[in-house]
């Protein structure tokens, strides 16, 4: 082959040399690359087969001239081959490769071969697991569809949904089943305000016939007192006028009172049913009223002091015949609430006793004496029209004293009932 010299300016001289070269080196190591199989690649110089890694035949001693320049592809009646032409023009030398294609994809088939079983496997786990995750998810939601069919059919909210598997549906869950605690808190609210409206007209129908009963022919009863009166007046007997005036005031406040009113009337009606005591026990009973002036037009019930006063009176002084005194206290506290305290000197009550009162006034029907009776009307009627903001309480020592204490709010929670 031609060789020039490197070395200017002689790049023009060339000489002739020959080199004997072994290509059996080269052809074992392109032969191990293929592998077994019809792929084969060929040294070629001045378009002659120099040496190659198997025989050809003479298919594919015809396809060589074929085969283009770099990569690509060549079509034969045997099939089509994937071809790699790469020449080197000055020196005349080109290296040829080519293989079926049928092979490649044999060869490709057969390696991912391996893989295709665990692949197939994996496949299959997560089809099942989706599978379970959708039954499980359709499952949850049937069963919270369920449970809402379930309370559209209940009269009550008792029931709650059942708490699925899934962190997600389970969310929803325990969110419905807040909204659903909450809804039946206000429906229990709204029975409880059905039932304290039912009481209060029941006690209102009540107070009605009572009222209608009491006024058959009350002009005659406060006629007579008058006519009393007058002739105790024109006779000097001073004692006996007051008396007379005293219980006309008591009936006409009993009778024609609101079922609202001011403290300050209250305290009146206490008043002049002292004075009624006073002349049938002289000497033996006293009141004291302590009220701030800013507490007398707060607004209270009617017949509220004086039952507690009489009861008072009947109950606790039943071994004194002297020195027997009751007092009022009347004050505001810095929420605007009215603390009455209504004290005497009396026997008091044990602590079983204490208990006992206790809990008669919290029965829906009284229980007990007639004191009892008395001090339930008032619990009853001012928890009615007060609401859960009133309070009464009880504090006593035996032989010694009792004290009852209202706390009255500002203003009623429902509108109060006329008489």
């Amino acid at each position: 082959m031609p060789i020039f010299s490197t070395s200017p300016p002689y790049t023009s001289n060339r000489i002739i040399a020959g080199v004997l070269c072994d290509m059996s080196a080269l052809t074992r190591y392109a032969a191990a690359i293929e592998g077994e199989g019809q792929a084969a690649t060929a040294l070629l110089y001045g378009g002659s087969i120099i040496s190659s890694t198997r025989e050809l035949d003479e298919n594919e001693l015809d396809m060589l001239p074929e085969i283009p320049q770099g990569h690509g592809s060549v079509s034969r009646r045997g099939g089509r081959y994937l071809t790699t032409r790469v020449s080197m023009p000055e020196r005349h030398w080109e290296f040829i490769h080519f293989v079926p294609e049928k092979e490649i994809i044999s060869k490709l088939f057969h390696s991912l071969t391996p893989w295709l079983i665990p692949i197939f496997a994996m496949v299959l786990l997560m089809s099942l697991l989706l599978i379970f995750l959708l039954q499980s998810v359709n499952k949850s939601i049937g069963q919270i569809t369920m449970d809402l069919n379930c309370l559209a059919w209940e009269q009550g909210l008792t029931e709650h949904i059942h708490e699925p598997p899934l962190v997600e549906l389970q969310l929803i869950a325990r969110s419905a089943n807040r909204m659903l605690d909450r809804i039946d808190q206000s429906f229990r609210q709204e029975q409880e305000t059905q039932a304290k409206l039912y009481q209060a007209i029941n006690a209102q129908s009540q107070a009605e016939f009572m009222g209608y009963r009491n006024q058959i022919n009350p002009h005659f009863l406060f006629n007579t007192l008058e006519c009393m009166r007058s002739m105790a007046h024109s006779r000097g007997e001073r004692e006996l006028e007051t008396l007379v005036s005293a219980m006309a005031l008591t009936f006409r406040y009993s009778l024609y009172s609101d079922s609202m009113t001011r403290l300050a009337q209250e305290l009146n009606h206490v008043q002049s049913y002292f004075q009624v005591v006073n002349i049938r026990f002289p000497g033996r009973y006293s009141l004291k009223i302590s009220a701030a002036p800013e507490t007398l037009e707060h607004a209270t019930l009617s017949m509220v002091l004086q039952p507690i006063v009489e009861n008072a009176i009947s109950h606790a002084f039943s071994s004194r015949e002297s020195g027997c005194r009751v007092a009022i206290q009347a004050r505001r506290q810095e929420n605007g609430f009215l603390l009455l305290r209504v004290a005497d000197n009396g026997q008091g009550m044990s602590p079983e006793e204490l208990r006992q009162l206790d809990r008669q006034m919290r029965h829906s029907e009284p229980q007990g004496g007639r004191s009892s009776i008395g001090l339930h009307n008032i619990y009853q009627r001012m928890k009615l029209t007060f609401g859960s903001h009133f309070h009464i309480r009880f504090h006593s020592r035996e032989g010694f004293y009792t004290v009852v204490e209202l706390v009255i709010p500002p203003s009623p929670q429902v509108p109060p009932f006329q008489t």
